[in-house]
């Protein structure tokens, strides 16, 4: 009698593992189909003018190449910011001639070209740069200004 209950008892248990692994291997079998693809490589993001992003370059309109903003532009910080919040700084790029300058707005996936109005002035629709204060206005407000820091 021991010998029966004993068999029954393994082949139950026999059983219940293997339809844990099969449920196991199913779930192995899935994530195996979902990571076919290849895998992104780090430094192949490049936007449709050539230019390398992770390596911190974008496309300028003036210069008809990819640049380094930070390192060729002027800094402007938001106006209004908390000290605990992240800062997303804007860019200004003037042209050799100084008649027009390229805004880079990190709300924008486009530079915006602007141009010069008067002396120390450039404006395009929404947008006035003051290039005597170094100041960005939107709409009317100052929402950038020049880092002086």
């Amino acid at each position: 009698m021991r010998v029966i209950i004993l068999s029954i008892f393994f082949a139950v248990a026999l059983v219940a593992c293997q339809n844990k692994n099969s449920k196991s291997g199913k779930m192995i079998e899935e994530a195996m189909q979902e990571n076919l693809t290849e895998p992104e490589l780090i430094g192949a993001d490049v936007d449709s003018h050539g230019c390398k992003r992770s390596a911190g370059f974008t496309w300028s309109q003036l210069r008809d190449d990819c640049i380094q903003i930070f390192e060729e532009g002027l800094t402007l910080l938001p106006v209004d910011f908390e000290e605990s919040e992240l800062v997303y700084a804007a860019f200004v790029l003037y042209s050799e001639d100084k008649s027009e300058i390229e805004l880079f707005l990190p709300s924008e996936k486009e530079s915006i070209l602007l141009q010069k109005i008067e002396e120390g002035s450039y404006e395009k629709d929404a947008f006035r740069f003051d290039d005597i204060t170094k100041k960005l206005y939107i709409d009317g407000e100052i929402e950038f200004e020049e880092d002086r820091g």
